[in-house]
């Protein structure tokens, strides 16, 4: 991840993740069209969602 993202990006992200059907490419390209965030954080929306899943944040630690 290049830069850190605010609380509101990541819950996006995540969303996005859930309206792409868990694709992380499909959401990558969604993010990069209709919110420009960057087309490379297609490993860290996967990593976001387990990190959601596992400890019910979107926190980094």
């Amino acid at each position: 991840m290049d830069r850190a993202y605010s609380f509101a990006e990541l819950a996006d992200i995540h969303l996005a993740y859930g309206k792409c059907n868990g694709n992380a490419l499909a959401t990558r390209r969604y993010l990069a069209r209709n919110f420009q965030i960057d087309e490379s954080l297609r490993l860290m929306v996967v990593s976001l969602d387990r990190r959601f899943r596992e400890t019910e944040s979107l926190r980094l630690k």
